[in-house]
């Protein structure tokens, strides 16, 4: 896909752009098309079907559920790492704050996001 608006302000750890508007801190993907489009429903992402976290071009951008987002990355061979099963996510939860979130991250071959939402419980909230 070509024709990405590279987002060149600040980022997060995971590449994605990032821009503060009235106070509050978005995705610059999110915000664009919150621009277009409205607001995001909640249990929605918004994916970049050019896989490319610092895109923001609306046209590179869909939205979806994180299961559509996954499923995405799965068929595009984005991600190879490994999958965490509940027992994991519960190892997780009692490493933490003994172990920074990046030391888990290593360990369970994912990135930190992943750790951090596991442990503020934006995921895996039923176990």
């Amino acid at each position: 896909m070509n024709n990405c608006k590279i987002w060149n302000g600040a980022k997060d750890y995971d590449g994605y752009g990032v821009i503060t508007r009235n106070g509050k801190t978005y995705g610059r993907h999110r915000w664009e098309w919150i621009q277009h489009h409205g607001d995001i429903p909640k249990g929605k992402v918004i994916m970049h079907i050019c896989d490319n976290p610092a895109c923001y071009n609306i046209d590179h951008l869909q939205i979806g559920t994180q299961a559509d987002n996954m499923r995405d990355a799965h068929n595009k061979g984005r991600n190879k790492k490994y999958k965490l099963k509940k027992e994991d996510v519960t190892k997780i939860r009692k490493l933490y704050p003994n172990k920074t979130q990046q030391q888990i991250a290593d360990l369970y071959n994912v990135n930190i996001n992943t750790i951090y939402q596991i442990v503020n419980r934006k995921t895996w909230k039923h176990i």
